[in-house]
């Protein structure tokens, strides 16, 4: 990826934070909720049994789906006063990601083309 390229999408990841933080913000945020967004790297929000899943592990923490935004993201309340419980629960209740993360992912792909590459000069090295 080039420079250009590489600020292109810093800008763009830049934009979504915003709109994240300022445009889905509720507009009564004393309401006795709190909220929070909860990503999917790999946009398996779009399948019922993911979201499903997703969904069932943050009720453990008294989170509940508000809108999902895309396939990629999900927005999540739940009352304040579920806070008291949070110490005995064996989950963390502010997590923000479900499987890997972009930089795991970034990570894996990198990895991939490296092997890759590798393997292409070790037989262009047997070949000769």
């Amino acid at each position: 990826m080039n420079g250009a390229a590489a600020a292109a999408a810093a800008r763009r990841k830049q934009q979504l934070e915003r709109e994240e933080e300022v445009e889905t913000a509720p507009m009564n945020t004393d309401d006795g909720y709190e909220y929070k967004i909860l990503r999917s790297a790999w946009g398996s929000f779009r399948w019922s049994s993911s979201l499903r899943a997703a969904l069932d592990h943050e009720a453990r923490a008294g989170w509940d789906l508000f809108e999902k935004l895309d396939n990629n993201r999900v927005r999540l309340r739940r009352p304040v006063t579920c806070r008291a419980q949070d110490a005995e629960l064996h989950q963390d209740p502010y997590r923000t990601w479900v499987g890997p993360t972009e930089g795991m992912m970034v990570g894996v792909v990198v990895l991939g083309i490296v092997i890759v590459m590798f393997t292409i000069i070790a037989l262009v090295n047997l070949l000769h």
